[in-house]
Protein backbone atom coordinates (compact mmCIF):
# COMPACT_ATOMS: atom_id res chain seq x y z
CA UNK A 1 0.00 0.00 0.00
CA UNK A 2 0.93 3.65 -0.29
CA UNK A 3 1.68 3.97 3.43
CA UNK A 4 3.80 0.82 3.70
CA UNK A 5 6.33 2.31 1.27
CA UNK A 6 7.51 4.78 3.89
CA UNK A 7 6.87 3.17 7.30
CA UNK A 8 7.98 6.19 9.29
CA UNK A 9 7.82 6.29 13.08
CA UNK A 10 5.42 9.07 14.03
CA UNK A 11 5.06 8.45 17.76
CA UNK A 12 7.62 11.13 18.64
CA UNK A 13 5.47 13.69 16.78
CA UNK A 14 2.39 13.15 18.93
CA UNK A 15 2.23 15.71 21.73
CA UNK A 16 0.47 13.97 24.60
CA UNK A 17 -1.68 16.83 25.77
CA UNK A 18 -4.44 15.85 28.24
CA UNK A 19 -7.77 17.02 26.80
CA UNK A 20 -6.70 16.39 23.20
CA UNK A 21 -6.24 13.44 20.83
CA UNK A 22 -4.49 14.68 17.72
CA UNK A 23 -1.78 17.27 18.48
CA UNK A 24 1.25 16.58 16.27
CA UNK A 25 4.56 18.21 15.41
CA UNK A 26 5.11 18.71 11.67
CA UNK A 27 8.87 18.65 12.18
CA UNK A 28 11.36 16.02 11.11
CA UNK A 29 9.87 15.18 7.72
CA UNK A 30 12.43 14.72 4.91
CA UNK A 31 12.22 17.18 2.02
CA UNK A 32 13.03 16.74 -1.66
CA UNK A 33 16.27 18.72 -1.32
CA UNK A 34 17.67 16.38 1.34
CA UNK A 35 16.81 18.48 4.39
CA UNK A 36 14.13 18.09 7.07
CA UNK A 37 11.29 20.24 8.34
CA UNK A 38 12.13 21.93 11.63
CA UNK A 39 11.04 20.22 14.82
CA UNK A 40 9.03 22.30 17.28
CA UNK A 41 7.93 25.01 14.84
CA UNK A 42 4.47 23.97 13.61
CA UNK A 43 1.89 21.92 15.48
CA UNK A 44 -1.37 20.67 13.97
CA UNK A 45 -4.09 19.95 16.52
CA UNK A 46 -7.65 19.09 17.36
CA UNK A 47 -9.71 21.45 19.51
CA UNK A 48 -7.88 22.88 22.51
CA UNK A 49 -10.75 24.94 23.93
CA UNK A 50 -11.22 22.64 26.94
CA UNK A 51 -7.61 22.19 28.03
CA UNK A 52 -6.89 21.58 31.73
CA UNK A 53 -4.26 23.73 33.43
CA UNK A 54 -1.57 21.05 33.13
CA UNK A 55 -1.97 21.03 29.36
CA UNK A 56 -1.70 24.79 29.15
CA UNK A 57 1.65 24.54 30.93
CA UNK A 58 2.78 21.95 28.36
CA UNK A 59 1.86 24.38 25.58
CA UNK A 60 4.07 27.03 27.13
CA UNK A 61 6.92 24.53 27.40
CA UNK A 62 6.69 23.97 23.62
CA UNK A 63 7.46 27.67 23.08
CA UNK A 64 4.16 28.15 21.24
CA UNK A 65 3.55 31.85 20.63
CA UNK A 66 0.67 31.77 18.15
CA UNK A 67 -2.60 29.83 18.04
CA UNK A 68 -4.67 29.90 14.85
CA UNK A 69 -8.19 28.59 15.44
CA UNK A 70 -9.84 27.39 12.21
CA UNK A 71 -13.26 26.78 13.79
CA UNK A 72 -16.38 28.92 13.92
CA UNK A 73 -17.15 30.49 17.29
CA UNK A 74 -20.19 28.28 17.98
CA UNK A 75 -17.88 25.23 18.05
CA UNK A 76 -16.41 26.35 21.37
CA UNK A 77 -14.43 29.31 22.63
CA UNK A 78 -11.59 29.88 25.04
CA UNK A 79 -9.63 32.84 26.35
CA UNK A 80 -6.81 31.31 28.39
CA UNK A 81 -4.41 32.26 25.59
CA UNK A 82 -4.59 35.78 27.05
CA UNK A 83 -3.35 34.55 30.43
CA UNK A 84 -0.56 32.62 28.72
CA UNK A 85 0.46 35.63 26.65
CA UNK A 86 -0.15 33.85 23.34
CA UNK A 87 -1.20 35.51 20.11
CA UNK A 88 -4.54 34.20 18.90
CA UNK A 89 -6.35 34.40 15.57
CA UNK A 90 -9.79 32.92 14.89
CA UNK A 91 -10.24 32.34 11.14
CA UNK A 92 -13.18 30.05 10.35
CA UNK A 93 -12.55 27.87 7.28
CA UNK A 94 -15.73 25.83 7.35
CA UNK A 95 -18.92 25.92 9.39
CA UNK A 96 -19.77 22.27 10.21
CA UNK A 97 -23.45 23.23 10.49
CA UNK A 98 -23.47 23.80 6.73
CA UNK A 99 -22.59 20.15 6.12
CA UNK A 100 -25.94 19.07 7.54
CA UNK A 101 -27.66 20.67 4.56
CA UNK A 102 -24.97 20.77 1.86
CA UNK A 103 -23.05 17.54 2.22
CA UNK A 104 -20.35 17.09 -0.46
CA UNK A 105 -20.01 13.85 -2.41
CA UNK A 106 -16.61 13.24 -0.84
CA UNK A 107 -14.11 14.75 1.58
CA UNK A 108 -11.73 15.50 -1.28
CA UNK A 109 -14.48 17.56 -2.94
CA UNK A 110 -14.95 19.42 0.34
CA UNK A 111 -11.22 20.16 0.64
CA UNK A 112 -10.99 21.35 -2.97
CA UNK A 113 -13.98 23.63 -2.42
CA UNK A 114 -12.30 25.13 0.64
CA UNK A 115 -9.07 26.11 -1.13
CA UNK A 116 -11.08 27.43 -4.09
CA UNK A 117 -13.62 29.46 -2.09
CA UNK A 118 -11.89 30.40 1.19
CA UNK A 119 -8.84 32.12 -0.24
CA UNK A 120 -9.20 35.31 1.80
CA UNK A 121 -9.34 33.26 5.00
CA UNK A 122 -6.38 31.08 4.02
CA UNK A 123 -4.40 34.19 3.12
CA UNK A 124 -4.98 35.41 6.68
CA UNK A 125 -3.88 32.07 8.15
CA UNK A 126 -0.52 32.05 6.38
CA UNK A 127 -0.02 35.76 6.95
CA UNK A 128 -0.25 35.10 10.70
CA UNK A 129 2.23 32.23 10.36
CA UNK A 130 4.69 34.45 8.53
CA UNK A 131 4.30 37.36 10.96
CA UNK A 132 4.86 35.27 14.11
CA UNK A 133 8.19 35.53 15.89
CA UNK A 134 10.88 33.29 14.45
CA UNK A 135 11.83 31.80 17.82
CA UNK A 136 8.26 30.81 18.65
CA UNK A 137 6.18 27.87 17.47
CA UNK A 138 2.78 28.09 15.81
CA UNK A 139 -0.18 25.84 16.59
CA UNK A 140 -3.23 25.62 14.33
CA UNK A 141 -6.34 23.60 15.04
CA UNK A 142 -9.95 22.91 14.18
CA UNK A 143 -12.39 20.59 15.92
CA UNK A 144 -10.78 17.16 15.45
CA UNK A 145 -7.59 18.26 13.68
CA UNK A 146 -8.29 16.38 10.46
CA UNK A 147 -10.08 18.33 7.72
CA UNK A 148 -9.48 22.09 7.99
CA UNK A 149 -6.26 21.42 9.85
CA UNK A 150 -5.31 18.78 7.28
CA UNK A 151 -5.60 21.28 4.43
CA UNK A 152 -3.42 23.87 6.18
CA UNK A 153 -0.84 21.20 7.09
CA UNK A 154 -0.72 19.81 3.55
CA UNK A 155 -0.04 23.25 2.07
CA UNK A 156 2.70 23.90 4.63
CA UNK A 157 4.43 20.58 3.99
CA UNK A 158 4.21 20.95 0.22
CA UNK A 159 5.65 24.45 0.50
CA UNK A 160 8.60 22.99 2.44
CA UNK A 161 9.23 20.39 -0.27
CA UNK A 162 7.89 17.30 1.51
CA UNK A 163 6.88 14.52 -0.89
CA UNK A 164 3.24 13.76 -1.60
CA UNK A 165 3.55 10.27 -0.14
CA UNK A 166 4.59 11.70 3.22
CA UNK A 167 1.93 14.45 3.15
CA UNK A 168 -0.65 11.74 2.51
CA UNK A 169 0.71 9.64 5.34
CA UNK A 170 0.67 12.58 7.76
CA UNK A 171 -2.98 13.21 6.87
CA UNK A 172 -3.90 9.54 7.31
CA UNK A 173 -2.50 9.35 10.85
CA UNK A 174 -5.64 11.05 12.18
CA UNK A 175 -7.61 7.82 11.63
CA UNK A 176 -5.82 6.07 14.50
CA UNK A 177 -5.47 9.00 16.86
CA UNK A 178 -9.16 9.95 16.65
CA UNK A 179 -10.59 6.47 17.28
CA UNK A 180 -10.97 7.06 21.06
CA UNK A 181 -12.76 10.36 20.42
CA UNK A 182 -15.23 8.79 18.00
CA UNK A 183 -15.86 5.95 20.45
CA UNK A 184 -16.67 8.44 23.21
CA UNK A 185 -19.10 10.26 20.94
CA UNK A 186 -20.82 7.00 20.02
CA UNK A 187 -21.27 6.17 23.70
CA UNK A 188 -22.94 9.57 24.14
CA UNK A 189 -25.21 8.64 21.23
CA UNK A 190 -24.04 11.55 19.14
CA UNK A 191 -24.96 11.29 15.48
CA UNK A 192 -21.76 10.73 13.53
CA UNK A 193 -21.52 11.07 9.76
CA UNK A 194 -19.32 8.15 8.59
CA UNK A 195 -17.66 10.16 5.82
CA UNK A 196 -16.61 12.90 8.27
CA UNK A 197 -14.76 10.35 10.42
CA UNK A 198 -12.54 9.16 7.58
CA UNK A 199 -9.02 10.22 6.70
CA UNK A 200 -8.28 7.89 3.81
CA UNK A 201 -5.05 8.27 1.80
CA UNK A 202 -7.07 8.64 -1.41
CA UNK A 203 -8.73 11.79 -0.08
CA UNK A 204 -5.45 13.66 0.33
CA UNK A 205 -4.11 12.21 -2.91
CA UNK A 206 -7.09 13.66 -4.81
CA UNK A 207 -6.77 17.00 -3.00
CA UNK A 208 -3.10 17.30 -3.94
CA UNK A 209 -3.99 16.39 -7.52
CA UNK A 210 -6.45 19.30 -7.62
CA UNK A 211 -3.91 21.65 -6.02
CA UNK A 212 -1.26 20.84 -8.63
CA UNK A 213 -3.62 20.83 -11.59
CA UNK A 214 -5.19 24.19 -10.78
CA UNK A 215 -2.44 26.07 -8.93
CA UNK A 216 0.82 24.23 -9.85
CA UNK A 217 1.70 23.63 -6.18
CA UNK A 218 1.33 25.17 -2.71
CA UNK A 219 3.75 27.98 -3.58
CA UNK A 220 1.71 28.85 -6.66
CA UNK A 221 -1.48 28.77 -4.62
CA UNK A 222 -0.14 31.00 -1.84
CA UNK A 223 1.31 33.49 -4.32
CA UNK A 224 -2.05 33.52 -6.08
CA UNK A 225 -3.96 34.44 -2.92
CA UNK A 226 -1.67 37.37 -2.15
CA UNK A 227 1.31 36.11 -0.18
Amino acid sequence: SLLSKIQMNHEHRLLKLPGTYNVRDLGGYPTKDGKRTKIGKYYRADSIHALPVESRKILLNQQIGLIVDLRYSHEGTYDYHKDLGLQYANIGLLDPAVLRHERPKSLSELYCNIIDSKQDQLQQVYHHFAAAKLDQARLFHCRVGKDRTGIVAALLLDLAGVSHDIIIEDYSLSADYLKPLYEERRKRNQKLVPMLMESNPETMEQFLGHLYKKYDNAEGYLHGIGL
